[in-house]
């Protein structure tokens, strides 16, 4: 199990508030049984032997409607791999204590990003992107480096000084030197590259010598193969976007064979003259474009007014926990006037958070307070 991070947000969920209030208590210990990806085996028996090891009270079936009910209001996506079932939890990345570059190897397989992409689409639930089967949020800060295993090119820039003395260190920082070991624009194309092979195959470049073989690739084409930056962005871009030709360039040394070869450039040509001389995208294209680029400015916009509602909603919370408690706890709970037996029930759950213990003896106090002033007037 990786560390997980129960964020305040939770208390104004709308997701977890559809759920039963027995499910919304037991959601974070459940959320413990996801690896760093957020990935678990979710079959009843497995998940309450490692949720609640010390609960004899908790079934099989009562972890099994909780799952249901995750599944059923979107934080929860579940798949079949022959006869095991398997869960990952949505907001896994809101919840994850560790940078991802600390987190542990996968336990579970990729979820089927169709599938998944399907599930967030019923839910309507606006995310960034998905990457090695983990959703990004817009929403949630990265704590990974886009380029972690190979060294900045402004690392490998020489230092300026003021009397620049000739030393034998300094021949590291010609331009022949820096050339060698990567120009911004070779960077630019190794990086993006290496997010087509990890959203392809689902795989990450293993080396930095591996990283710096691709960008010397590109070097070459611009050094020795005297093409325009500009043409290679080009081709590059458009390989991996053309159906056939994004599985037949996974490293920089095939993409640059193919374009020795003219290849690509054939390819390219022929799509134009099939588009027309212009090379521009059909009428057809250019709508769903736009259709494409007005639906994500309207996911953008409502995943703001969530995010700016979400944290007045905080505000009001915090505000009313000062002003009135028992209001307050009211409103935690989501349910008012419960009877004095099922808070003390509840109270008995040793899985219950802290908060929603502080909520519950707020309103037994004002229960108790207003049966003594009852029994005063009484008396």
């Amino acid at each position: 199990m990786g560390n997980k991070l129960i964020r305040e947000k939770i208390l104004t969920s709308p997701s977890l508030a559809r759920c039963s209030w027995v499910a919304n208590l037991a959601w974070p210990w459940i959320l413990f049984c996801g690896d760093d990806w957020g990935c678990f085996e979710a079959v009843p028996d497995t998940v309450r032997s490692r949720a609640f090891p010390k609960r004899k009270d908790i079934t099989d079936e009562m972890v099994a409607s909780w799952l249901d009910e995750y599944e059923r209001e979107g934080q929860l996506f579940r798949w079949h791999e022959g006869e095991r079932v398997f869960g990952y939890f949505i907001t896994n990345s809101k919840h994850n204590a560790e940078y991802r570059s600390k987190w542990h190897k996968r336990k579970t397989n990729l979820p089927p990003e169709t599938e998944l992409r399907k599930y967030l689409q019923d839910h309507s639930i606006v995310f960034q992107d998905i990457q090695d089967g983990s959703i990004i949020f817009k929403d949630v800060p990265t704590t990974s480096k886009d380029f972690q295993d190979v060294p900045s090119p402004s690392k490998s820039r020489p230092t300026p000084t003021p009397t620049p003395t000739p030393t034998p260190k300094k021949k590291k920082d010609t331009p022949e030197a820096k050339d060698a070991s990567g120009s911004v624009f070779d960077y630019r194309m190794t990086i993006r590259l290496r997010k087509h092979v990890e959203s392809y195959k689902g795989t990450k470049p293993k080396t930095k010598a591996q990283l710096q073989k691709w960008a010397n690739s590109f070097r070459l084409m611009r050094k020795e193969d005297k093409v325009d930056p500009r043409d290679i962005r080009r081709w590059l871009l458009w390989a991996i976007r053309d159906e056939f030709w994004r599985g037949n360039i996974l490293s920089a040394g095939k993409f640059r064979l193919r374009i020795q070869e003219g290849k690509i450039q054939a390819a390219i040509a022929r799509e134009v003259e099939r588009r027309g001389a212009s090379g521009g995208p059909s009428e057809a294209a250019q709508e769903r474009d736009d259709v494409a680029a007005k639906r994500r400015r309207a996911e953008a916009r409502k995943a703001q007014e969530e995010r700016e509602a979400t944290k007045r909603e905080v505000e009001r919370l915090a505000e009313l926990r000062k002003t009135n408690p028992v209001k307050w706890a009211e409103c935690v709970l989501a349910k008012k006037d419960i009877p004095e037996e099922e808070l003390r029930e509840m109270l008995k759950s040793r899985f219950i958070l802290g908060f929603y213990r502080e909520a519950i003896k707020i309103l037994l106090e004002e229960i108790i307070k207003q049966r003594e002033a009852k029994d005063g007037r009484a008396g």
